[in-house]
């Protein structure tokens, strides 16, 4: 016979577990959610959501999705409420105060709404397309300063593009073709911007067919251009610097293939021309620096239109 001290814990234990079982909701359908948002079935997406954050409170996506679903229906309350539950999950604020902008101006809440954009802009978004394309913003677009705003948040996206110092190499930026002193070729050079602006890509291919190539940057924390180059044969050249009058002069070490290979002083400076061409300079150091002898003096002339 159980003794009652034991039933009671028994029964305890047991209507403590029939009780969690009785009132536990059916898992949320995720999928079923997901195919209404991207069938733009907003008030099937919003219920479906709406569901899905109730049994899942700490869940980002279905609140996020929530608060569209919701501010396409013409909730705007409603969508501003499920996007600050989206922040405190843990969506990313320039999503959230942008979506909140929206749902703003969509409201008619023209001045709030273009007060929150100017915030949400300062505060680093880069959404630029978003600004120019967005029917949302429809309304916003004829003030005065909205098109400062595009432009500050392109600067946002696009910050090399904007920066006068990510721009001192640019006059190196085309397709070339390079020969010596004399005029005789000696390969081309292909010098393309990417990354926004933030580097240059040099690919090089020499008359015999060898080659190479090269990244490009400026680095803010150095304040130096940096220029690393790999040949095809295995070998490495870093050098560093910037502009001097009028020149870009990069200065570091020349390493040929293999281990054995000596890591030598190196130089190189780039010139443009008058003629819109570009003299390329190398020079390297057999002393530590203390002396300077020619490695190779190159000048290019963009490759003709075809």
């Amino acid at each position: 016979m159980i003794g009652s001290s034991k039933l009671r814990a028994t029964c305890g234990t047991v209507c403590l577990l029939a009780g969690t079982i009785a009132t536990a909701q059916p898992a949320p359908d995720a999928a079923k959610a997901d195919e209404a948002y991207q069938a733009e079935q907003w008030a099937e997406a919003a219920e479906a959501y709406e569901t899905i954050a109730g049994v899942e409170p700490s869940n980002a996506r279905a609140w996020f999705r929530l608060g569209v679903s919701r501010r396409e229906t013409g909730e705007y309350a409603a969508a501003i409420e499920a996007f600050e539950q989206a922040r405190s999950a843990g969506v990313p604020p320039s999503l959230i105060d942008y979506e909140i902008v929206k749902a703003r101006a969509q409201n008619g809440e023209e001045d709030a709404a273009y007060a929150a954009l100017e915030a949400t802009v300062a505060a680093g978004f880069a959404n630029y397309q978003g600004l120019e394309s967005d029917e949302a913003l429809a309304g916003l677009r004829s003030r005065p300063g909205f098109a400062a705003l595009v432009d500050r948040t392109k600067r946002n996206a696009m910050p090399c593009e904007y920066d006068p110092k990510h721009r001192e190499f640019d006059f190196w930026i085309g397709e070339w073709d390079v020969a010596d002193a004399s005029g005789t070729p000696q390969g081309e050079n292909s010098i393309t911007k990417q990354e926004s602006g933030c580097v240059l890509v040099e690919k090089w291919t020499s008359l015999g067919g060898s080659g190479g190539m090269s990244i490009n940057f400026y680095d803010p924390g150095m304040q130096q251009w940096v220029q690393q180059w790999v040949s095809a044969n295995g070998g490495f050249i870093n050098i560093v610097g910037g502009v001097e009058d009028g020149s870009m002069v990069l200065v570091g070490t020349i390493n040929g293939p293999g281990q054995a290979a000596p890591r030598l002083p190196f130089r190189g400076t780039w010139t443009p021309l008058d003629d819109g061409r570009v003299r390329q300079f190398f020079e390297q150091s057999n002393d530590g620096g203390k002396t300077w002898a020619p490695w190779f003096e190159g000048f290019y002339a963009r490759k003709s239109a075809e």
